[in-house]
């Protein structure tokens, strides 16, 4: 007896309790994924409530939230948002408006293209090879070479 109330101690004590691994979904969940939130304001640093709660000062950023609509206070403006499932929903407050900023695309900008010119088709003149003579020169540039002109 004095053996299963240890045993019993050791498997269910706190310390094990920190180790165990945490769930990852409800049961009861509806199985959407939660949406993000991310909010700005000019100037930064202006007070920010979700549904009434104050959720921090901007910039702000929520990695989960539940998606549907919602009730978004900064400082002294109010707006509806609505969240979708999996989606960042960035919102701005500039001059006491609302501006929704555009998701950005996450594939790389494009390359410019490049325009070939005859500069960039034509190559180089081949390196002189051993069997090739200097260039005979003329009689005046042998008398100007020479020192004489």
């Amino acid at each position: 007896m004095i053996a299963f109330g240890i045993a019993f101690l050791l498997v269910y004590s706190p310390a094990w309790s920190s180790e165990l691994i945490k769930p990852t979904r409800a049961l009861d969940s509806s199985g959407e994924k939660p949406g993000k939130l991310s909010v700005f304001s000019e100037p930064p640093g202006l007070e920010v409530a979700l549904e009434g709660e104050i959720i921090g000062n901007t910039p702000v950023f929520i990695d989960e939230v539940s998606p549907g609509s919602h009730r978004l206070q900064v400082k002294n403006s109010e707006t509806d948002i609505t969240i979708e499932p999996g989606k960042t929903l960035q919102i701005s407050l500039y001059k006491d408006k609302f501006i929704l900023i555009p998701a950005t695309d996450k594939t790389p900008p494009k390359q410019p293209e490049t325009v070939e010119t005859n500069l960039t088709k034509s190559k180089p003149p081949p390196p002189p090879t051993r069997d090739q003579r200097p260039q005979e020169l003329s009689p005046i540039e042998r008398y100007r070479l020479l020192g004489h002109f």
